[in-house]
């Protein structure tokens, strides 16, 4: 079953269902983030989002998933 991936991610100082249905792709950004992933890797690969189509799409997107992905980690948990 392929999750719905909106293009921001719904904030909030809980973790919503959201957040849980997403962890992975969270965990699986900050690993490619930690391994120097390029930003358009990132969204095409894991948001399933082609940068060369829908670049501004694409960086906020890639923004959103990385900023609530590192709350997780550092505040939410």
């Amino acid at each position: 079953m392929k999750l719905e991936m909106l293009d921001e991610v719904p904030w909030s100082d809980s973790l919503p269902a959201y957040d849980k249905e997403h962890f992975t792709t969270y965990m699986q950004l900050l690993d490619a983030s930690a391994d120097e992933a390029s930003e358009e890797e990132m969204a095409h690969l894991i948001l399933g989002i082609d940068p060369a189509h829908e670049p501004e799409r694409a960086k906020k997107a890639l923004r959103s998933y990385l900023d609530r992905a590192n709350w997780i980690v550092t505040t939410g948990l």
